[in-house]
Order: C-alpha cells, then structure tokens, then sequence
C-alpha cells in the first residue's frame, strides 16, 4: 500500500513586494523551495473555504501560533500599505521510509490552491489568526456583467 502525505505552503506579499511571507507546515527546519521562492517551517491550519450564499467572496482562515513572524504579518497587514495578497497551495506527494519532504524525490502533486487578499486578523493569548477572501461581491459587483435573456435562460416561467 503507497502512503501520501499533504502539506501546505503559504505565500503573503503587499502589492510592491516589499515584505513576503512564506511558510510550510510539514518539516521543521526544512526550507521547501519552488518557484525561486524558499518556504520555511511555520505550523499552521488552514479552514475551509467558505463561500457566501450568493456564490461570491469565499473565504478561509490560517492560524498559526504566536511567532515573531507571526506577529510581524498581523502588524505588517495592519500598517503597511496593500494589498496584501495570499496564495495556499495544498500539495500531496509520496514519502521515503523516514517521513520527511526534504528527502522525498517524489513529484509534489497540487491537490488545491487558494488566491486572495488579506482582508481581517486577529490575536489571542495563543495564536493569530487571518482572514483571506475578497471585499468584493461579484454579484452585487456585476461582475462579470450579468443580462439575462430569454436566449441565455430561456423562456421565463409563467405563473
């Protein structure tokens, strides 16, 4: 029987680039790279997504414990300019007999991604926590623009 295992990597930049934030949550000590960008040990969980009931602006949470990186993203989110965007990769691979990422040669398949702009973040006495998602109701936005036809629905229904 194969085994697999799942990890995640988290990318956080402000729209100049000027500060970034990229965590891994399966190896301490390893730093993961891919894509030029290194992905250094942090332990996190991710939510869910959750969408709204209109279809638009999903959105999940990270939490992580309290860190010096941690506590310089929610400070950093909060004071410098954005928009401060998010991408999560969720990856599953094949490990070797010992476990690790860093000495599995297995090709690092994407199970799902997650693209969006921090939007809310909190603190407590053990972990901070973020919202990703979108202030942007594509509904309510008409994006794209809806116009409804009777050649796109068809004929309305009579009563």
């Amino acid at each position: 029987m194969t085994a697999f295992a799942t990890f995640a990597t988290v990318k956080i930049d402000n729209a100049g680039n000027i500060k970034q934030f990229s965590w891994q949550n399966y190896e301490p000590g390893y730093n993961y790279i891919v894509g030029g960008v290194g992905y250094v040990f942090l332990p996190f969980a991710i939510s869910d997504i959750v969408e709204a009931s209109s279809g638009s602006a999903a959105s999940m949470q990270i939490q992580m414990p309290i860190s010096s990186e941690s506590v310089k993203l929610l400070k950093d989110g909060l004071n410098v300019a954005g928009p401060w965007t998010v991408e999560v990769i969720v990856r599953m691979f094949t490990p070797k007999s010992d476990g690790k990422l860093s000495t599995s040669t297995s090709v690092k398949t994407t199970v799902a991604s997650f693209q969006a702009e921090m939007i809310a973040g909190s603190i407590d006495e053990k972990s901070v926590t973020i919202e990703v998602g979108t202030r942007l109701d594509a509904v309510e936005a008409q994006i794209p623009p809806r116009i409804f036809s009777a050649n796109l629905v068809g004929r309305p229904p009579k009563l």
